[in-house]
């Protein structure tokens, strides 16, 4: 709320709007880069999608995305904002909490499969600015990166000491109060210089009863849950889940997968998404340990399916709230939504089965997942937007996604047979494109 009402919000909008303008595509890939930075600090999709897409989904229309593609994809970045450090939403501090573990090795594990998401959406809005022939921020609506920046950089600063008080071994609560403090010598340091001094008490007083309202939404959300997970406790009911997870999984670890994304989506529908990982946490994760997926695993799981409801019809908030500001159908939205934060599905079977949380901690292994994880992204926007160096039929779309599936399994023979079919797909669309568009080169030279 303090960052907020200072204009930090403002700066980490403007700024990807200006580095990335001048890109084809540019407003939607700002969006990308703003939600991204913005939702760092926010924990709030829905807030995200408010703040960054009051600007960046009018310019997303004004370039040519039409209005419910312009609205799934601020909302689909915006839910990335969730799962991006350091600020995750409240889900992440009841994860350090229930595993044990510092908030800092939490955001060090979520740092690199967050990067992924937002990867993946950034491709696949390029594939979409391709496909639609959409072109970059037009002149008058551009601004300088390096002018933005300069007005704007001491917004980065207390970021950095919320990073370095949290790897110095210290808790998250300590972290953020150190922020807060460096961020508010900061504020005052620029309105005192200014003579702004009844400004800057005014701003605090606002930012305060921000916060304060949004304290009570947390409050609000663990009287009920904490009523629900003790009945569930009591009753015996989170030991009798755990054995039905085992049982009509038969032991298979996508099952489980598949059936504790189907619970996440019917609770997210009537609750919020740190209730609904809350619930899920102390009912599924027990039994999805029990079938051999590590409880570190199982917990990134159960958080990154809570995330779903946000863009998942038909009850996705962040989704109805992009719609809401592009003028557009919620249901349309939501299911272009699903579209564009296709890697929220994917991601937890990546963390089942690849390393990429560093299970045994960093080493070559995983440096060569984290490769292939990435490169994975380009088949599977390719197939989910429906073009490459021109469009694609079905038959080219199901090839890509299925490469890109085969990449999540660390495997030698299913990295072969992944680049196997990129290759018998993407060589013969780059000798067309290449075809196409050296023919008016030769037409032209025939004429002089």
């Amino acid at each position: 709320a303090i960052f907020e009402r200072f204009g930090a919000g403002s700066f980490f909008i403007d700024f990807p709007v200006a580095l990335m303008g001048r890109l084809r595509g540019g407003p939607a890939k700002a969006a990308v880069f703003a939600s991204g930075l913005f939702g760092s600090i926010s924990g709030s999709a829905t807030a995200n999608v408010v703040a960054t897409g009051t600007f960046t989904i009018p310019l997303m229309k004004k370039t040519g995305y039409r209005p419910p593609v312009a609205g799934a994809i601020e909302s689909a970045a915006s839910t990335g904002g969730m799962f991006m450090p350091p600020v995750m939403g409240a889900g992440a501090f009841l994860m350090a909490e229930m595993l044990h573990m510092p908030y800092a090795e939490i955001i060090k594990i979520a740092l690199v499969p967050a990067l992924l998401y937002f990867f993946a959406v950034f491709v696949m809005v390029h594939f979409e600015a391709l496909r639609t022939d959409i072109g970059s921020v037009p002149p008058e609506d551009r601004l300088s990166a390096w002018t933005v920046f300069k007005a704007g950089w001491y917004y980065i600063l207390p970021i950095f000491v919320l990073f370095y008080v949290l790897f110095s071994g210290n808790s998250a609560s300590l972290a953020a109060f150190y922020a807060i403090v460096s961020f508010l010598a900061i504020m005052a340091v620029k309105y005192f210089g200014r003579g702004e001094f009844k400004r800057f008490f005014v701003t605090l007083y606002a930012a305060l009863v921000d916060g304060g309202d949004k304290s009570l939404i947390v409050g609000s959300t663990a009287g009920p849950v904490g009523i629900i997970i003790g009945i569930a406790l009591l009753s015996g009911l989170a030991f009798k889940f755990s054995a039905l997870v085992m049982a009509y999984t038969f032991g298979y670890q996508w099952a489980a997968l598949l059936l504790v994304m189907f619970a996440t989506f019917v609770l997210g529908m009537g609750i919020t998404v740190t209730a609904d990982y809350l619930i899920l946490a102390l009912l599924a994760v027990p039994g999805m340990h029990e079938i051999g997926i590590p409880l570190i695993a199982a917990h990134f799981c159960v958080f990154w399916f809570s995330q779903s409801s946000n863009v998942t019809p038909p009850v996705c908030m962040a989704a109805f709230a992009g719609a809401s500001l592009a003028g557009a159908h919620p249901y349309t939205t939501g299911f272009h939504a699903m579209r564009f934060s296709a890697y929220l599905y994917v991601m937890p079977f990546m963390f089942v089965y690849s390393p990429i949380l560093m299970p045994n901690g960093f080493n070559t292994d995983v440096l060569y997942c984290w490769l292939i994880l990435f490169a994975s992204v380009f088949p599977f926007a390719a197939g989910a937007m429906g073009y490459l160096f021109g469009a694609l039929n079905a038959l080219q779309r199901a090839l890509f996604v299925a490469a890109a599936c085969l990449l999540v399994f660390p495997s030698g023979l299913a990295d072969s047979i992944a680049l196997a079919l990129c290759l018998i797909v993407a060589v013969p669309q780059y000798l067309k494109w290449r075809k196409l568009t050296r023919a008016p080169a030769a037409v032209g030279n025939t004429i002089a």
